[in-house]
């Protein structure tokens, strides 16, 4: 199950960064990115953490288990985008499962930006 008491999940617009991420915390995005969204890292003091993005025949696709890995001590959000701009990859409930635990170990936002 996703939810849990320790994991803190917003539905948000990225530009929230700027109240969730202290100078110096990590922020982990998808590979690559819309390049506004490393700049709105950066604004806040950020230091954007990628994990890949790759194609895998059907479209882009990123490993669950990498987005997991890395998060850490540093990691003061996880920003996820379905579709993936620029590449259009929708993120499948596996990535969201194995996000969940590591992100509400170590206290780390889950900001989720999808189209309306």
């Amino acid at each position: 199950m996703m939810a849990s008491c320790r994991m803190r999940f917003r539905r948000v617009p990225p530009g929230d960064l700027l109240a969730t991420v202290e100078p110096g915390q990590e922020v982990v995005i998808c590979d690559p990115v819309y390049a506004g969204l490393v700049n709105r890292i950066r604004l806040a003091g950020g230091v954007p953490r990628h994990v890949r993005c790759v194609p895998d025949g059907r479209g882009w696709a990123s490993d669950p288990d990498e987005f997991a890995a890395a998060i850490g001590p540093q990691t003061a959000a996880v920003l996820l985008m379905s579709p993936v701009m620029p590449t259009g990859a929708v993120l499948a409930s596996e990535h969201f499962d194995a996000i969940a635990g590591p992100a509400g170990r170590h206290g780390a936002w889950i900001i989720y930006d999808a189209p309306r």
